[in-house]
C-alpha cells in the first residue's frame, strides 16, 4: 500500500505571532545575544559618534546593551529609547516599549537624532527590509547605523529555529546603501563588524544626513573572498521550494506550445525534476516570487502534483534549507546537472538551450 504520510512541510507562513514566540524561545537561553564584546568591540565606533545630549533610539534593542553602553559613555546626558518585539524583554532597563509595533511600520514613534539597528533586517521576511530601511531613515535626524550578515542562523532552546529569514550578500546593501544616500542627498559609508575576522560577513551601514551625497567608493571594500565587483547576482539554491509560493498568472497557452511539451516530455523520461530560475523582489510584496525562465515550469510542477520543486532563487531567501551560491557556483550548478535552460522572448516562441554560456546575459 501506497504510504501516505506527508512530507515534513519545509516552509510555513511567517506571522507576527509567530516571530514573537521564536524569539522568545531564544531568549530563553540566557546567554542569547549577552556577548559583551559585541557592544564594545564591534559596535563601539559607531555608538561613540552619538554626541551629549542627542536622542538615541535602538530598535530592536534586545537586552538593551548598546542603550546601556551609551547612558555610561555619555554619564547620562543623552535621551535614549528602545523598541523590542519581546515582551519580557521591555521596561527591565527603561526602554520604549513598542510591543504592538513591529519593522517596518514602528508606528507612533518620533524622529530621533540617532537610530541604531543591529542584526535585525536579516531576521525580517525578504519583502520588508527595504521597508524597514526606509522606516528607520525617516525617524532619523542625523545618523542611522545599521548592521546586516548574509549568515545562516538558528538559535534558543530549539536549535532548529530559523532566524535569518532574508540573507543579501555585501554588494546588495551596497548598491542600496548608495542608492537612498544620493536620493536623499546624505552621505553612505560602510565597514566590516569583524574587520579582524571579515569572513564572518558582517557589516556595519551609516546614513548620515549631517553631510551631503557623494558616490560610494568601493574601492577599499573588503570583499572577503566570496565576491568582487564583476559579480553583481548572487544566488540561493532550495532544493524544495514551495511551487505555492510561485506568482500566478495565466499561462495556458504557453504551456501547450510544442516545443514546451517536448521538453517536458524529456525531462520527465529523464526523471530530472529540473530546477527553476526565481526572481525573489524585495520590497514589493505583490509580486513575490517571480519565474524568470518561464511560468510553464510551475505548471509543470501542478500538472504532476508536486509541492516543491528545485529552485535556484535571484536574491534573498526565505526558506530552508537553502544553499548560497554565487553566480559562477550558479552556473557550474546547472551545468553539472546537464539541466536544460527554458527562456520564452517572445511568449509565442521558446528557446531550449544547453547552459554553456556561463552567464545571465540573455536574462
Amino acid at each position: 500500500m501506497k504510504d501516505q504520510t506527508s512530507p515534513k512541510p519545509v516552509y510555513s507562513p511567517i506571522t507576527h505571532d509567530g516571530e514573537v514566540e521564536k524569539y522568545r524561545a531564544c531568549y530563553r537561553n540566557e546567554k542569547y545575544g549577552t556577548a559583551k564584546s559585541f557592544v564594545t568591540d564591534f559596535r563601539s565606533p559607531e555608538l561613540n559618534q552619538i554626541e551629549p545630549g542627542s536622542t538615541y533610539l535602538d530598535v530592536s534593542c534586545g537586552r538593551g546593551e548598546s542603550i546601556k553602553y551609551v547612558i555610561g559613555k555619555l554619564e547620562g546626558n543623552v535621551f535614549p529609547a528602545g523598541t523590542e518585539l519581546v515582551p519580557e524583554l521591555c521596561g527591565h532597563f527603561g526602554a520604549y516599549d513598542v510591543v504592538s509595533n513591529k519593522l517596518p511600520n514602528l508606528d507612533g514613534l518620533q524622529a530621533y537624532d540617532y537610530v541604531s539597528c543591529w542584526e535585525v533586517l536579516e531576521h525580517l521576511p525578504v519583502h520588508d527590509v527595504i521597508p524597514a530601511v526606509n522606516r528607520l531613515l525617516s525617524l532619523t535626524n542625523k545618523k542611522l547605523f545599521v548592521s546586516a550578515n548574509d549568515r545562516r542562523a538558528s538559535g534558543g532552546d530549539d536549535h532548529g529555529l530559523v532566524l535569518h529569514l532574508s540573507r543579501f550578500p555585501l554588494r546588495w546593501w551596497l548598491n542600496l546603501g548608495d542608492e537612498l544616500a544620493r536620493d536623499g542627498n546624505f552621505s553612505f559609508k560602510y565597514r566590516n563588524l569583524r574587520p579582524d575576522r571579515p569572513d564572518t560577513h558582517r557589516w556595519v551601514f551609516t546614513f548620515d544626513k549631517t553631510q551631503q551625497y557623494e558616490r560610494f567608493d568601493e574601492r577599499d571594500v573588503n570583499w572577503a573572498g566570496y565576491e568582487d565587483t564583476k559579480e553583481p547576482f548572487w544566488f540561493w539554491y532550495c532544493p524544495e521550494f514551495p511551487v505555492s509560493e510561485l506568482l500566478k498568472t495565466p499561462e495556458s497557452t504557453q504551456f501547450d506550445l510544442p516545443k514546451v511539451k517536448a521538453l517536458h516530455k524529456d525531462l520527465d523520461l529523464r526523471g530530472i525534476r529540473h530546477p527553476i530560475l526565481v526572481h525573489n523582489i524585495p520590497g514589493q510584496p505583490t509580486r513575490r516570487y517571480w519565474t524568470r525562465c518561464g511560468n510553464h515550469r510551475r505548471n509543470w510542477a501542478i500538472a504532476r502534483g508536486k509541492k516543491t520543486i528545485p529552485a535556484i532563487v535571484y536574491g534573498g531567501c526565505e526558506f530552508e534549507p537553502c544553499m548560497p551560491l554565487s553566480i559562477r557556483q550558479a552556473n557550474k550548478y546547472i551545468k553539472d546537472g546537464k539541466i536544460s535552460f527554458v527562456a520564452n522572448q517572445p511568449p509565442d516562441v521558446i528557446n531550449v538551450r544547453e547552459w554553456d554560456d556561463g552567464n545571465f546575459s540573455h536574462l
